[in-house]
């Protein structure tokens, strides 16, 4: 999957005209973590995912593969989709709701490899956050909490927060974040690493 995500970003920032440095400024995500991340060295967080996707006028789910869908479509309807075969070795996503431009409310699923973590990130909007296998550590400013198969949390995205799987089997989740259209907003600044 990193190396399609890459692609897409890669060709939304050709499509636009902007060069690395261009689209780090319009983004908010360094050049070279940038560049990490288009060269597939990297697999991006979701935060970074929603920041370049507001600098590229996109939906979220352009950049990991899926088709727009029609701006003039009511309800987007998603059909569940099976499982990857083979073990998880990598951070997975998977959109499951309207791929249309100007979504507010992103709801995606996340698959955590045993032993991973996102990357700590701030931005604007909310999470809300849903544990359906696995057990996973949400820190969310200076405090962790250990969310277990049915725990949520709901907190402000402005918070640096990362997600971590400390376990030895794969976990998933369901994370529904807002996003501020572009045209309202700046994009929030890339946190430190």
């Amino acid at each position: 999957m990193t190396e399609s995500i890459a692609r897409a970003i890669r060709a939304h920032r050709a499509q636009r005209g902007l060069t690395l440095a261009a689209a780090a400024k319009a983004s908010g995500v360094s050049s070279a973590h940038l560049s990490r991340i288009e060269n597939g060295e990297r697999s991006p967080s979701i935060a970074v995912l929603l920041q370049l996707a507001r600098a590229y006028g996109v939906p979220l789910g352009v950049l990991i593969g899926e088709e727009q869908d029609a701006a003039d479509d009511e309800v987007s309807v998603r059909r569940a989709s099976p499982p990857a075969p083979g073990p998880v070795t990598e951070i997975g996503y998977e959109l499951l709701g309207s791929n249309a431009p100007r979504t507010l409310l992103q709801p995606i699923r996340v698959l955590l490899p045993a032993g991973s973590a996102t990357r700590r990130r701030s931005h604007e909007g909310e999470e809300w956050v849903l544990v359906e296998h696995g057990r996973l550590d949400l820190e969310a400013g200076t405090a962790t909490h250990t969310l277990r198969p049915g725990d949520s949390a709901h907190f402000s995205a402005e918070l640096e927060h990362r997600l971590a799987n400390r376990g030895t089997e794969p976990a998933s989740l369901l994370l529904v974040s807002s996003v501020a259209h572009p045209a309202h907003h700046a994009p929030a600044p890339d946190a430190p690493r």
